[in-house]
C-alpha cells in the first residue's frame, strides 16, 4: 500500500507538519505565523543534469514574486557534490541551513528524490516537501510511485502529467510551468546552415536523453519526404540535443535522411540563441511526437511566432488547442518501446500521428506562409498567458487554497 510518510487514515500527517491554510496564509506559514510572513523556501536541484535549469527558472520566478528563494545544490550523502551547498544570491540573507526553510521543492530525478527522501528524516520536521517531476507517458512507472506517495506535495508541467498521478495516491498535485526565456534577436542559422532566404525551412528537435520512439523523428523525416519529394527548395532541419542515444536509432535516423538531401540534421553543440535563431528563422516547426510531457521546444517555437504541426496529445494540448495550430490525429495504441525510461510502465498509450495529415499541413504552410504567420501570433498569447496563469506563485496559491477536511476518505490507494 503506498501513502505519504506520516498519518494517512483522515489527518493531516504531524510529521512533517502539514500546513492548515486559514486566511490566505502564504504555503510555507504555520497557523500561529503572521498572516503577512513568508518563509524560505528552498529549491533543490541535482548537479550537472536538466533538472538542474528547471530547478533555476523556479528559484528564479518565486524570487520575482517576492519569496525569500535559496537555490542549493542536493545536499543528499552519495549525491553527485560538484558544488556541495552552494548557496545562489536569491536571498537577501540566505539560511545557514537547509531546516529553516518552510518549504523545499526537489529538482531531481527519481532515484535521486528516492534517497533524498530517506534522508530527509533528519532534517526539519517541520518543511514541506515538494517534488518537481515531468513524465512523458498517460501512466508512472510503477516502481517509483512510493517514491512520489512520499511527498507532501508534487509539481508537474502540464494537466497531461496531472492526470497521469490523479487517484493513484493522496499527495495534492498541481500544474507549475517553467518560465520560457525567449531573447528578441537570433543569429541567422539559415545563412549559416547555407539555406537560401526563399527556401520553405521546416524545423525539429530531437533529445537524445529521452525516449527515440517517444519523439517519432523518423516520422517527421517521412512526412517532409512525403510532402516535399524531390524539391530542392524546401528544407528539414532536426537539431539534435542531449547526450545518449541508442546506436541503432541513430544509425535508423541518419539513414532515413540520407534518401533525402534536403534534410540536415544537426548534433552539433549549439548556443541557446542558435536554437531560437532556427525556430525563429523556420516556416514551420513539426513534432510528431507520440507523447509529451509539455513540449517545451514546440512552445519556444510557439513564442517565435512560428507555425506549429504537432501531434493533438499529452502534454502541448494545454495551449495547442487554439487556432492557429495545425493539429495533426492520431490514433491511441498501447506503448511499446525498449528505452530505459519505460521499465516499469503498464497500461500506458500513446497516439501514432497520421502521416497523411502531416503531409497535408506543410503542403498547405508552404502554399501561404503570411497567413499560417498571422495566425501563429494567436498561438504565442496563448502560450504566454498559459504560463502566467500556471507560474510557480499561482501554482503555490493553488496549493495553499486546498484545505484538507478531516472528514474527507482516503481516496483510492495503489496496492502493491
Amino acid at each position: 500500500m503506498f501513502s505519504r510518510i506520516g498519518d494517512r487514515t483522515g489527518h493531516a500527517p504531524r510529521r512533517f507538519g502539514w500546513v492548515h491554510w486559514r486566511n490566505g496564509n502564504t504555503l510555507g506559514q504555520r497557523d500561529h505565523q503572521p498572516a503577512d510572513a513568508k518563509s524560505l523556501i528552498e529549491v533543490v536541484r541535482e548537479n550537472g543534469v536538466h533538472s538542474a535549469s528547471s530547478a533555476r527558472q523556479t528559484a528564479r520566478c518565486l524570487r520575482q514574486r517576492g519569496h525569500r528563494v535559496v537555490l542549493r545544490n542536493d545536499p543528499t550523502p552519495g549525491a553527485r557534490q560538484t558544488h556541495w551547498g552552494l548557496s545562489f544570491a536569491f536571498d537577501d540573507k540566505p539560511a545557514k541551513k537547509p531546516d529553516n526553510a518552510g518549504l523545499r521543492i526537489w529538482h531531481l530525478n527519481p532515484r535521486s528524490l528516492d534517497r533524498a527522501v530517506r534522508h530527509r528524516h533528519r532534517q526539519s520536521k517541520h518543511t514541506l516537501n515538494a517534488a518537481f517531476w515531468t513524465w512523458d507517458l498517460s501512466a508512472p512507472p510503477r516502481q517509483l510511485l512510493p517514491i512520489l506517495a512520499s511527498m507532501d506535495a508534487i509539481f508537474v508541467p502540464s494537466t497531461f502529467a496531472k492526470e497521469a498521478l490523479l487517484g493513484l495516491f493522496e499527495t495534492p498535485v498541481e500544474v507549475l510551468t517553467l518560465p520560457i526565456v525567449v531573447p528578441r534577436t537570433g543569429l541567422d542559422m539559415r545563412a549559416r546552415l547555407g539555406i537560401p532566404g526563399e527556401a520553405f525551412l521546416v524545423s525539429s528537435v530531437l533529445d537524445l536523453g529521452s525516449s527515440f520512439e517517444r519523439q517519432n523523428p523518423l516520422g517527421v523525416i517521412e512526412a517532409f519526404h512525403r510532402a516535399f519529394p524531390g524539391d530542392k527548395n524546401a528544407k528539414l532541419v532536426i537539431k539534435v540535443v542531449g547526450r545518449g542515444g541508442i546506436p541503432n536509432e541513430l544509425t535508423s535516423l541518419y539513414r532515413a535522411a540520407a534518401y533525402n538531401p534536403s534534410v540536415l540534421i544537426s548534433n552539433h553543440s549549439w548556443k541557446p540563441e542558435q536554437l531560437h535563431g532556427l525556430l525563429r528563422g523556420s516556416d514551420a516547426y513539426i513534432s510528431l511526437h507520440r507523447s509529451t510531457c509539455f513540449g517545451f521546444d514546440i512552445a519556444r517555437a510557439a513564442l517565435h511566432g512560428t507555425p506549429l504541426i504537432v501531434t493533438n496529445w499529452s502534454g502541448n494540448m494545454d495551449y495547442c488547442s487554439s487556432k492557429g495550430v495545425f493539429l495533426v490525429d492520431s490514433k491511441m495504441v498501447p506503448v511499446r518501446d525498449t528505452h530505459p525510461e519505460m521499465r516499469g510502465v503498464v497500461g500506458a498509450v500513446w497516439a501514432n500521428p497520421n502521416l497523411v495529415t502531416a503531409v497535408e499541413h506543410l503542403r498547405c504552410i508552404r502554399a501561404d506562409t503570411r497567413a499560417a504567420r498571422f495566425d501563429a501570433r494567436n498561438v504565442a498569447n496563448v502560450v504566454k498567458g498559459h504560463l502566467r496563469g500556471n507560474a510557480a506563485e499561482e501554482a503555490l496559491d493553488r496549493l495553499a487554497r486546498r484545505r484538507f477536511d478531516s472528514t474527507q476518505q482516503p481516496i483510492a490507494r495503489v496496492t502493491a
